[in-house]
C-alpha cells in the first residue's frame, strides 16, 4: 500500500504544483494592470533629440485614500516612437509626462483619477507635446510692416536667459520677425527677457523689453507682443495770435529741415526735409542717430 501511495503522490505532485502556482500567478496578474499610451506632437516631432537621446518620461503616482493625496509610484521612459507602458497594482493613479530637457510642454499637463480595477485592468492615456518657447506679434500704425519697400525685414526679437547663480541675463536665441509681424522662438524652461530690435533703426517699441518671462511645465509657452512706432522728430511751430504757416493764398511756405551727424567726418549732412502743416505741426521719420 505504501508503494502505491508513493507512486500516486509522485504522479499528482506536478499537477498540484501547477494548480497551486498557476493559480497564484493568475491571482498576481489579476492584481496588476497597466497604463499605456503615446505622446504625439507637431510634424517632425520625436521624443529623441538629434543625438538620439530620448528625454521624455511618464511618471505615475498612486492615490492614498487614507492620506488623501498622491504618492510616487513608477516612472518609465518614452520610446522613440512616442509610446509608453507602465505596469501597476490595481488602484487610482495620476500620470504625468515629463521632458527632462525642458523643451516641450504637454496637453494635458497630467491625467488624474486613472482607474485600474479587476474589471478594467488597463487604461490608455495619451498626451500632446508642443515646443516650449516664446511667441508674439509686433504691430504698429496703419500700413505698418516689418519689411521695407525692398522686401527686407530688419526686425528681430532677441531673447536672454536669466542665470540665477550670477543674477544676470545672458544671450539665448535671436529670431527674425515675419512679414506679418509674428515671431516664434523655441526655448527650454526658464526665465527670459525678450527685446525687439530694428536693424534699420526706423522704429522704437512699446514696451522696449519684457523681463521675467517664465516658461514652466505648468504654464507652458508665453506670448509677448510689442507695438512699433516710427522713429523720428516731430513738433509744432507757433506764433502770435492769428499766426498760420499758410499765407492768404493758401500757400504754406514753412519747412523743417533735418541734418544727421556723421561721427567719422565730425559734421552734419542733409537728411530729410518736410513741410509744416496748416496747424503748424510737422513730423519726420528718421533712423536712430544724432540730428540737427
Amino acid at each position: 500500500m505504501s508503494r502505491f501511495f508513493l507512486r500516486f503522490r509522485q504522479a499528482i505532485s506536478p499537477l498540484l504544483l501547477f494548480a497551486l502556482f498557476g493559480s497564484f500567478s493568475t491571482a498576481v496578474q489579476a492584481n496588476f494592470g497597466s497604463i499605456a499610451g503615446s505622446i504625439t506632437g507637431p510634424a517632425g516631432f520625436t521624443p529623441c533629440d538629434s543625438a538620439g537621446y530620448c528625454p521624455l518620461m511618464v511618471e505615475t503616482y498612486y492615490w492614498d485614500t487614507n492620506a488623501a493625496q498622491y504618492y510616487p509610484a513608477n516612472s518609465v521612459p518614452v520610446e522613440p516612437d512616442g509610446s509608453y507602458s507602465v505596469e501597476l497594482p490595481m488602484g487610482i493613479y495620476k500620470a504625468v509626462p515629463v521632458d527632462l530637457s525642458g523643451r516641450n510642454h504637454f496637453t494635458p499637463g497630467m491625467q488624474e483619477g486613472v482607474q485600474l480595477t479587476a474589471e478594467n485592468g488597463s487604461a490608455v492615456v495619451d498626451f500632446m507635446a508642443a515646443p516650449m518657447g516664446i511667441s508674439g506679434r509686433i504691430t504698429g500704425p496703419a500700413g505698418f510692416t516689418p519689411c521695407d519697400s525692398a522686401g527686407d525685414c530688419p526686425l528681430m526679437v532677441e531673447t536672454y536667459y536669466w542665470d540665477a547663480n550670477s543674477a544676470q541675463y545672458y544671450p539665448a536665441v535671436r529670431v527674425p520677425v515675419e512679414p506679418d509681424g509674428t515671431y516664434s522662438v523655441e526655448l527650454p524652461m526658464g526665465s527670459y527677457k525678450t527685446v525687439p530690435v530694428d536693424l534699420s533703426g526706423r522704429y522704437h517699441f512699446t514696451p522696449g523689453m519684457q523681463e521675467g518671462v517664465q516658461l514652466t511645465a505648468e504654464n507652458g509657452p508665453a506670448v509677448v507682443d510689442f507695438t512699433a512706432a516710427p522713429m523720428g522728430i516731430s513738433g509744432r511751430i507757433t506764433g502770435p495770435a492769428g499766426f498760420t504757416p499758410c499765407d492768404s493764398a493758401g500757400d504754406c511756405p514753412l519747412m523743417v529741415e533735418t541734418y544727421y551727424w556723421d561721427a567719422n567726418t565730425a559734421q552734419y549732412y542733409p537728411a530729410v526735409r518736410v513741410p509744416v502743416e496748416p496747424d503748424g505741426t510737422y513730423s519726420v521719420e528718421l533712423a536712430m542717430g544724432i540730428y540737427k
